[in-house]
């Protein structure tokens, strides 16, 4: 997402909210007969008082309502997908200029195959399922995001650990890449007992057995 597409998302945002408080206040502020609110209805009242009533209500028979319906369906089913596209749509990054360029030359690296090195050791880590990278561009800046799977039994403390090293090593490799670098850690769900799960137990009790004669336990389904 670029930066003006956030700040137009924000200006609209705002604008939805405002119009949601004015209509969800305004009714209560007249039933409570707040004196401003009521002055102000009159005023509105007054205003549209002099309009012919009958002519908005035949609107939709003059020759102009055709043009002027279909030219806002155009419009605004436009801008709808302009919106969608612009969210869905990602820049990504191949090249990643570096800060040392100067008048002399451009310097810039390819860092599509030297982070896929990084998630793939990453991956390689105990107690790591999968990590994977994405490079793109986020509110105007070149991003580096890793996404991180760890199982169940890995410490906290072992996956900050390794975060602050990949980090460390991807500044000393590179410390005049301008990226930033985002870690998003998740855990796997726990897996069911691997002991209990692979044991086999008889469909019926030995005969001897102090279970022998009694109704059988119902399955349980382990839930995370």
């Amino acid at each position: 997402m670029s930066k003006r597409l956030a700040g137009i998302q924000r200006v609209l945002f705002f604008l939805a909210g405002v119009i949601l408080i004015v209509l969800g206040a305004w009714p209560l502020l007249l039933h409570f007969e707040v004196s401003w609110a009521q002055q102000l209805s009159d005023q509105l009242q007054n205003a549209i008082g002099p309009l012919d009533r009958q002519a908005v209500a035949d609107a939709d028979t003059q020759p102009w309502w055709q043009w002027a319906v279909g030219i806002a369906a155009v419009v605004l089913a436009g801008l709808g997908l302009w919106a969608i596209v612009a969210n869905l749509k990602v820049r990504r990054i191949n090249r990643v200029s570096s800060s040392a360029s100067s008048d002399e030359g451009a310097i810039a690296l390819q860092l599509a195959p030297l982070t896929a090195t990084v998630a793939n050791h990453i991956a390689a880590q105990p107690g790591i399922n999968s990590a994977s990278r994405r490079l793109a561009y986020d509110r105007g800046r070149p991003q580096l995001s890793f996404e991180i799977e760890a199982s169940a039994e890995t410490s906290w403390e072992q996956l900050q650990l390794l975060v602050a090293e990949t980090e460390t090593d991807l500044r000393t490799a590179f410390p005049q890449v301008e990226v930033d670098t985002v870690y998003r850690v998740h855990y796997a769900r726990p897996a069911a007992n691997p002991a209990a799960s692979s044991k086999e137990l008889p469909a019926t009790a030995p005969a001897n057995s102090p279970a022998a004669g009694l109704p059988a336990a119902p399955a349980v389904t382990p839930t995370v």
